[in-house]
């Protein structure tokens, strides 16, 4: 018998799930409560694979369904303002949520706030980003309270839908950073996770697709790294998810770990890569997952990365410049890597990255460094100025893989910060940049696996080089859809004039003219209002002209 990837990482996690179901969330390990918070999963991993299982087992699991599941019988319902839930709860015994009343509507708080974060769910995730709705016309959405192990599960229904339950207190639960306290920000990220569960179900049975890097963890970690960003998306104020994007979780269990503690995890990990969505949703908006996810409703079978793919050139990019950028934008996270006008928008409460290297460049020292790339992973790469440092640095993987990419950042001493790019199908991938050395704090390196493929031993060669030539090089990305570099480099200072030219050699574009100082340059072309096909680009200096040939697709 073979079980699928995700049920083998599910029957990994099940004593402790089976732990969490059973025992009240006060005499859980604390270690237990920082990995599993949703019983989601296990679910539907039961139900898709149950013919797998021997029949002790198969029992034992059917047990656990139905206890997790369970809609208890409760005395007590109210229904949200919107009217799109309604919350089922008990004042007395095990499963009572807390009693108070502050405005003695006859509701407990705890439920009226419940009902604010459910009608708040739907606001932010379906009427604003477009989300498949989950609530049919006539029926509301059921939310029932127990008190469990866990912060809360989404089951199927009799009828085709599914219904939420939720812990009844969040007594005992690691704390998060809602300004009302830890009890509220856990429901209200809990009741959002679980929307988002449902959402997921409607649009196609939670039947996520596959395909990602990390085939050990697939599709119970993608619906559930989709469900922490949900959290994020409605309650930004929360930040529950703090929790698992530290770098120095429990090195016994090396896939829990972060970006930004080992950014060579392939993706996705459930709870400790929702910031790899989380950068998505901060560029393009919440509306391109919901995207993704359309494309997944009548053929659930395209693998994820591919849903990915197809969406990004929708939204005028790729997924190479997208990856590489999202990992940059990891890198410059912490309290000491945060530029003011880069990165995410919590980055300085992120923690500070893991560094596979840290460089310190004196006049032409060269650097090599040995390392593997995992499927989707990278590395973080740290290079200073030190004393005598001057030129221009740039930067070099040599690898015998195809699929390898870098990204650079540099970090101005005025403040700014600029980004490079490029992706190598050869042994080498370089960027020259047009930085000097003396107007650098730092240069932060990502290197990128796009590939899907292990990558074998690579090295880093990082050089301060002077132009000693004029020339144009091809530029990148080529073909493109919006926006491309033009690189050059000038080996005294000159007049120099870059423009743009059609099929016909009518020129359209002025993109430099004027005096230029000696070294490496780099010009950003903005091809939005430009047609598709075939455009030549033309370097004209006092004594020499150079020219190269781009392409727009759309």
């Amino acid at each position: 018998m073979t079980l699928s990837a995700d049920f083998r990482f599910i029957t990994f996690l099940f004593i402790g799930l089976l732990l969490a179901a059973r025992l009240p969330a006060q005499e859980l390990p604390e270690t237990d409560l920082s990995q599993i918070r949703c019983m989601t999963p296990l679910i539907d991993q039961l139900d898709e694979h149950r013919d797998q299982l021997p029949p002790d087992l198969l029992m034992e699991m059917n047990a656990l369904t139905q206890g997790v599941c369970h809609r208890p019988q409760t005395d007590h319902s109210h229904t949200s303002p919107s009217g799109r839930f309604i919350l089922y709860y008990d004042l007395e015994g095990p499963d009572a949520v807390p009693s108070e009343d502050s405005n003695q509507s006859g509701v407990p708080d705890y439920i009226e706030r419940a009902a604010f974060a459910a009608d708040s769910s739907w606001n932010h995730l379906i009427a604003e980003n477009g989300f498949v709705d989950p609530i049919p016309p006539v029926r509301p959405h059921e939310i029932y309270f127990r008190d469990f192990g866990f912060y809360g599960v989404n089951c199927p229904d009799e009828v085709g839908t599914t219904y939420t339950v939720v812990n009844n207190d969040f007594e005992g639960f690691p704390p998060n950073e809602h300004p009302k306290g830890d009890q509220i920000g856990a429901l209200y990220v809990t009741i959002a996770h679980e929307f988002k569960h449902a959402s997921q179900y409607a649009t196609n049975r939670r039947r996520c697709p596959s395909g990602f890097g990390n085939v050990e963890l697939g599709c119970s970690a993608w619906i559930e790294m989709d469900a922490v960003m949900a959290e994020e998306l409605v309650f930004d104020d929360v930040n529950d998810y703090y929790h698992y994007i530290k770098t120095d979780l429990d090195s016994s269990i090396p896939s829990f770990q972060s970006i930004f503690g080992d950014p060579d995890i392939p993706i996705p990990v459930a709870y400790n890569h929702v910031t790899w969505k989380l950068y998505f949703a901060e560029t393009l908006g919440a509306g391109f997952w919901a995207d993704v996810w359309e494309r997944s409703i009548d053929s659930w079978e395209i693998p994820a990365l591919d849903a990915i793919k197809n969406t990004l050139l929708e939204y005028g990019t790729t997924f190479e410049r997208e990856q590489i950028h999202n990992l940059l934008w990891h890198l410059a996270s912490g309290p000491d890597h945060s530029p003011q006008n880069y990165g995410f928008r919590d980055r300085f409460n992120y923690p500070t990255p893991n560094f596979n290297a840290e460089f310190t460049v004196s006049d032409l020292k060269n650097i090599e460094t040995p390392t593997v790339l995992r499927p989707l992973g990278g590395q973080f790469f740290i290079a200073r100025p030190g004393a005598g440092a001057f030129g221009q640095p740039r930067f070099t993987l040599n690898h015998p893989d195809e699929g390898i990419a870098m990204g650079l950042l540099g970090y101005f001493r005025d403040g700014r910060v600029e980004t490079l790019y490029a992706s190598g199908r050869q042994a080498e991938t370089t960027i020259q940049t047009d930085w000097n050395w003396e107007n650098l704090h730092q240069v932060g390196m990502v290197a990128v696996n796009l590939d899907q493929q292990e990558s074998n031993n690579f090295t880093v060669l990082i050089e301060s080089v002077i132009a000693d030539r004029i020339a144009l090089e091809p530029n990148y990305p080529n073909p493109f859809r919006d926006q491309t570099q033009i690189r050059f480099s000038l080996d005294r200072q000159t007049q120099v004039e870059l423009t743009l030219h059609d099929l016909l050699g009518r020129q359209i574009r002025t993109l430099k003219n004027g005096s230029m100082p000696q070294g490496f340059h780099t010009v950003e072309l903005d091809a939005r209002e430009l047609s598709s096909g075939v455009y030549f680009y033309r370097l004209r200096t006092e004594n020499r002209v150079e020219s190269g040939k781009m392409m727009i697709i759309r």
